[in-house]
């Protein structure tokens, strides 16, 4: 008897970017941050497709 095993098939993209605002929100006792992106080296077929991303940064990135 073989095991089986699915797995997903998830696409990555991975893009450059370079935090150029960032904000505190705090929200249900919770500290969340909102960024500013600016990316770096975006193929010119994204930039249309790509309208903007709301990131949770890490507290100690932002330092």
């Amino acid at each position: 008897m073989a095991l089986r095993l699915t797995l997903p098939v998830v696409k990555i993209l991975l893009l450059k970017a370079e935090v150029i605002r960032s904000e505190r929100i705090r929200k249900q006792g919770k500290n969340r941050y909102r960024c500013g992106l600016k990316f770096l080296d975006l193929p010119a077929g994204l930039r249309e497709v790509i309208i903007g991303y709301i990131f949770l940064a890490m507290r100690r990135r932002l330092r």
